[in-house]
């Protein structure tokens, strides 16, 4: 659920997920309180686009009992892009897998690992790939900082692409550790992508991101699936 509504914008309290809202109702401006003429409520925020907005106490409620499920974000903010993302996001942990159709990448079911293919993030800039506290790497080695034992970052640079006249750079997504079983292949052991085949008809295979429940993909991204061709 998202909402932009009547909450203020300079205060941290009235802004976020519902859960993030403990204490909006307590901001002096989300009490109802009339105004000198007693016949209407005094503003609890006012923009020169928008207008003002009275307190909006029963969103603010439902997305207090919503908690993580939804965001709230105040009508009267000159952009309303930060808020619109967020909900993005959150609407983005809740999507299932897109089928890959065909032709089926290859599985291997042993690995359990899409052989040959790779996730690639194209970010919206030329800015650096987010760097992997776990995994840190200096040219072209990677290693735990902690014990220095070899590892793959969850982004790994992968240069920049010229998209539309714009300069982008592209990050490859780790492909997410699974481990296979007698019953097939467990649920990711870390954050990455990974492929699951399915019983459609023609064998679909659908991908998902953000294996540990949080999304991985930045804002302004756009994801490409890049294989190889196979026999």
């Amino acid at each position: 659920m998202g909402m932009i509504v009547g909450v203020p914008v300079e205060d941290p309290r009235c802004a976020g997920a519902g859960d993030e809202l403990t204490s909006c109702l307590d901001v002096p401006l989300m009490v109802p309180t009339l105004g000198p003429a007693g016949d209407n409520l005094l503003p609890s925020c006012s923009s020169y686009e928008m207008g003002s907005a009275s307190p909006a106490v029963r969103f603010v409620r439902l997305a207090q009992m919503w908690g993580a499920n939804a965001v709230v974000g105040s009508v009267c903010e000159h952009d309303w892009a930060p808020t619109l993302r967020r909900v993005a996001r959150l609407l983005g942990r809740r999507l299932s897998g897109g089928c890959l159709g065909i032709p089926v990448p290859p599985f291997d079911g042993d690995s359990c690992e899409m052989v040959g293919c790779r996730l690639v993030e194209q970010l919206g800039d030329d800015r650096p790939c987010p760097s992997d506290p776990e995994c840190r790497c200096v040219t072209t080695r990677c290693a735990d900082p902690v014990t220095g034992a070899p590892c793959i970052p969850l982004r790994l640079d992968d240069g920049i692409a010229e998209v539309d006249g714009e300069r982008r750079r592209r990050c490859i997504v780790r492909q997410a550790a699974r481990i296979a079983g007698p019953d097939g292949c467990s649920e990711p052991v870390d954050a990455g992508w990974y492929g699951r085949p399915g019983t459609t008809p023609g064998g679909c295979v659908t991908l998902h991101v953000g294996a540990t429940g949080e999304p991985i993909v930045e804002d302004g991204s756009r994801l490409l699936m890049e294989c190889r061709d196979v026999p």
